[in-house]
């Protein structure tokens, strides 16, 4: 009898006043869930079970796109082959394959991804990073191809093998030698400036002759002879 006086109350306020229902409708629900709580912790109700979803994350690797389940993750794009990847503690993600990058070895696409864990470069910005690499090897690769000499084809051998490190060694090589021969040229230019400079003072032209001193001068800048003759003008 005393429930159906409540729903009649109810019922009139409803008709005569709906603010004042959405009021107590308001304050029910927070009794409610105020006494909810009390009961838990007194465990006179059980806790609810809470869902762990599972681990999704979305990455991208220059214009691939791809997202990971548990500890596995697949990639797929347009400018890159399929890429598996295995993801092995917090924040320690190992690429392990990649089909192809447009006009690179597969070798060389394998150092530069290692050169990218090492130096750890954010996954956030590897796609990007990973493009401006791809662009320097095509680039280096190229040059190397013009050249003729014998050093410079062998280091772009290593280089299409995807040995940084020997390519490095080869080109250094070739530096010190090509340095040695401007140094003997240079030398060998210096020596004909000075000759110049002295025909030169032979014929009165001092100014001449002061311009070559200096040139001899500049060219082997080691040689104090060159200076003293300059002083002598």
């Amino acid at each position: 009898m005393e429930l159906e006086v409540i729903i009649d109350t109810i019922n009139k306020l409803a008709t005569e006043n709906p603010g004042m229902v959405a009021l107590l409708g308001t304050a029910f629900s927070g009794f409610a869930f105020v006494l909810w709580q009390r009961l838990i912790r007194k465990k006179v109700l059980p806790e609810p079970v809470k869902e762990t979803p599972a681990p999704q994350k979305s990455i991208s690797i220059g214009k691939v796109t791809g997202g990971q389940v548990g500890n596995e993750m697949s990639i797929s794009g347009d400018n890159f082959g399929e890429v598996q990847t295995v993801h092995k503690g917090q924040g320690d993600i190992h690429l392990t394959t990649i089909n192809n990058i447009e006009g690179l070895p597969q070798k060389v696409v394998d150092v530069l991804l290692e050169t990218l864990e090492e130096k750890k470069v954010q996954l956030a910005g590897r796609d990007a990073k990973l493009e401006e690499m791809a662009k320097q090897y095509q680039e280096l690769e190229s040059r190397l191809a013009d050249r003729k000499d014998a050093i410079s084809e062998k280091a772009r051998e290593a280089l299409n093998n995807g040995d940084l490190e020997e390519a490095e060694e080869l080109l250094k090589e070739s530096l010190a030698e090509n340095l040695r021969i401007a140094k003997e040229r240079n030398e060998q230019a210096a020596d004909d400036a000075y000759e110049l400079a002295n025909l030169a003072e032979l014929q009165l032209r001092y100014q001449e002759a002061l311009d070559y001193y200096q040139q001899a001068a500049t060219l082997a800048p080691g040689n104090s002879l060159y200076l003293n003759e300059m002083g002598c003008i």
